[in-house]
């Protein structure tokens, strides 16, 4: 393996790419993944490049790096490109840190089923079914930037949440989600919290805060992982009648999806996650109740 240079036409970057050569040059590549590797050993794990993919590919990883140094280079001297490369780097951040919030939460799913029967008074085979609910296309966004709201109200939200003036991201839902889900979804999210601080005895990582519902994310569920009805918003639904938003319950396949989980396990703190706003208004008694902004 070797890495060649081929200048580009705009003649003022260069972009690497890798080809298969005899074993005898595979010290080269040994070392360039090595060099790579303790260059962003130091840091977070969301600003990766080379990281993020050597496990499973070393000759990607590294032409993914190079690529990417590349392209920066390139957006610099061109505010149109500097601008898309800035909002495709935080789209690829803001989904690995989805991606990361999948594994936490698939690792405790059982755990959370044994907290419901336990609460619930139920078998816990009438609780199964949580890791069905664990879609990446359905956990709500996580951001690092006011959004559309006012950097004041933003700063007031996360001080309301307990955040106090750290760094912190804000958590932007889904408005297609019914209570139902959110409510699964934070009950994951609490325990994954739980399990973190269990294992490092550290603070559980970047703190995290429900987003202003001038944030929400108003667009319709995904066709290609589609919810069970019982995962849609009622008033999404009515908001927009024709729009393919769900698929009959299979509560068969996910018992979960036929029990109602109550305030009593939340704390007067975790409902601020559940509040609903005008949008979210729906007729009385038509899926599980949630708290009303005050």
């Amino acid at each position: 393996m070797y890495i060649y240079w081929a200048r580009t036409p705009s003649n003022v970057s260069f972009l690497p790419a890798l080809s298969r050569v005899p074993n005898g040059s595979l010290p080269l590549a040994v070392s360039l993944k090595k060099l790579l590797a303790d260059a962003e050993a130091h840091l977070p794990e969301d600003q990766w490049v080379f990281l993020a993919v050597e496990a499973t590919d070393g000759r990607t990883a590294i032409v993914r790096y190079f690529q990417t140094l590349a392209d920066s280079y390139k957006a610099q001297k061109d505010p149109a490109r500097k601008e898309k490369h800035l909002a495709r780097q935080s789209a690829h951040t803001e989904h690995r840190r989805r991606e990361r919030a999948v594994q936490d939460w698939l690792a405790v799913a059982t755990r959370v089923e044994e907290l419901l029967s336990q609460h619930l008074q139920k078998p816990i085979e009438e609780v199964r079914g949580v890791a069905h609910l664990v879609k990446i296309e359905w956990l709500d966004e996580i951001h690092d930037t006011a959004g559309n709201a006012t950097i004041e109200a933003w700063n007031a939200r996360k001080a309301a949440a307990g955040g106090g003036t750290q760094p912190a991201w804000e958590v932007r839902r889904l408005r297609w989600k019914s209570q139902f889900l959110r409510r699964v979804h934070l009950l994951l999210h609490k325990t994954s919290l739980d399990a973190r601080r269990a294992e490092s005895a550290a603070s559980g990582g970047t703190f995290t805060f429900p987003g202003l519902h001038v944030n929400a994310i108003d667009e319709a569920p995904p066709e290609r992982e589609l919810p069970w009805r019982q995962c849609v918003s009622t008033a999404w639904i009515n908001r927009f009648p024709l729009k393919r938003s769900s698929r009959d319950n299979d509560v068969q396949l996910v018992p979960i999806l036929d029990v109602i989980i109550p305030d009593s396990m939340f704390s007067e703190g975790d409902l601020l996650w559940l509040e609903e706003d005008n949008l979210d208004s729906v007729p009385v008694g038509s899926e599980s109740p949630g708290p009303e902004v005050a």
